[in-house]
């Protein structure tokens, strides 16, 4: 069995309390590899108009998102993948 096989059954058995944590140290995991490896390749992001990008940012669900963002004193210039990353610095130390 191959270890790829061998970690797909043992997160399959894991309790669902622990699938959580399972996946934030996936996301250290990355996290770990990507400031290890040298300037790995980043995927091409997608390229939206001016009035997509507009029409998105007036949805109920953005507007929701804007709105918690707001009032949690971030600066200006924070992105969820930051967020991310800090969250998992502080998780674990890195």
């Amino acid at each position: 069995m191959s270890d790829r096989a061998v970690l797909l059954d043992e997160i399959q058995s894991l309790p669902p309390n622990l699938v959580a944590e399972a996946l934030d140290f996936v996301g250290y995991l990355k996290q770990k590899n990507r400031k290890e490896s040298p300037a790995a390749e980043k995927p091409a992001l997608p390229h939206f108009t001016k009035a997509q990008v507009e029409a998105a940012v007036q949805s109920p669900e953005i507007q929701a998102i804007v709105g918690a963002l707001k009032g949690a004193d971030l600066p200006p210039d924070v992105t969820m993948k930051d967020i991310r990353e800090m969250r998992l610095a502080e998780k674990y130390g890195i």
